[in-house]
Parts: C-alpha cells; sequence; structure tokens
C-alpha cells in the first residue's frame, strides 16, 4: 500500500492536477470534495478523458474526469481479496479507507510484490476478458 495518500481537491484543474502528480511522483490521486473521498484519478484518465477528447486541462476540473464511487477496502482485507475484487472489477488501484478517510492506496504493482500468485490469477483473468470482450 502506498502512503501517504496524495490528493486533489474535486474543484482543481486538470493541469494542476497533473503537477500535483508529478511533484508527489505518483500516478494517480485521490480526489477530495468537502473532506470526503469522492473519486481517484489517474494518469490514464488524463490522458483518455482529457487530453484524447480535446478538453482544455486548464479548463476541466479533475472532478469531472475521475473514476467514482471510489472502490476501497479496509486495512484488514487480505492480499487476496484486494485482487479478487480487482479483478472482479477490472480495475489496478483500490483506496484504503478507515474512518470513511483514504489511508493508503493498493495497486496491482503491490499485489505483485505480496502475492505472485494472486497476481498471475489476476492478469490471467484480465487477459481472457480482453479475447473474449
Amino acid at each position: 500500500m502506498h502512503r501517504p495518500v496524495v490528493t486533489v481537491e474535486a474543484d482543481a484543474t486538470v493541469r494542476a492536477a497533473a503537477l500535483h502528480m508529478q511533484q508527489q511522483r505518483v500516478g494517480c490521486l485521490v480526489v477530495m470534495r468537502g473532506g470526503h473521498a469522492v473519486g481517484v484519478v489517474t494518469e490514464r484518465d488524463v490522458v483518455f478523458r482529457v487530453v484524447a477528447a480535446g478538453r482544455s486541462p486548464d479548463e476541466t476540473r479533475i472532478g469531472e474526469v475521475a473514476s467514482a464511487p471510489i472502490v476501497s477496502v479496509t486495512p484488514e482485507t487480505s492480499v487476496d481479496e484486494a485482487a479478487e475484487t480487482m479483478k472482479k472489477l477490472r480495475i489496478k488501484r483500490l483506496v484504503v479507507m478507515r474512518d470513511g478517510a483514504p489511508r493508503g492506496v493498493i495497486s496491482v504493482t503491490d499485489i505483485a510484490y505480496a502475492s505472485p500468485e494472486a497476481s498471475r490469477a489476476m492478469m490471467d483473468a484480465w487477459v481472457k476478458q480482453r479475447w473474449e470482450d
């Protein structure tokens, strides 16, 4: 799990959020509104939902392109359970929440390091799903 959680306010511009990602050396941000986590935005979201879509990074708010609602787990969630959730939902990151606040982000890479077996099962399922789509 990556800690501390790097956040951005939902009304920040995409450009400001991208600069924040660069400065913090992270590939995703947890999007906050009114003190609550409301979404997740990744580098891929910026590329596909803003740049490729022809939207202005200076006029588009990050809350408009974030993935929502957040898919979360608790710190007590096992690696296998987290991997199964990612596999089932076809996502690459989960927000670790405790007491309603984001405490960390777990990624596919984290799963790979913690449990190569769970990572292999997840990748096999994704490849199979791609061929079926």
